[in-house]
């Protein structure tokens, strides 16, 4: 299964944030998560992850970090 980077980097031009949403992702295939694609079962949850990306299936959102105060 070939990767698009192009597809991976129009959806989010920060690799780092990238590569937190794709661990999340693997990590609820890895827990049960039903792909959104018709995948075979041989590729790794992070390969699936990506490609889902790549390809606009899942939407890259981060939350937003809690404001800290100050004590």
């Amino acid at each position: 299964m070939n990767i698009p980077i192009e597809g991976l980097r129009k959806t989010e031009s920060n690799r780092f944030r990238l590569v937190l949403v794709a661990a999340r992702r693997a990590n609820d295939l890895t827990s049960g998560a039903v792909s959104v694609m018709d995948v075979p079962g041989k590729f790794k949850p992070a390969t699936i992850a990506l490609q889902e990306i790549a390809i606009q299936k899942i939407r890259v959102e981060v939350p937003k970090e809690k404001s800290k105060s100050k004590k």
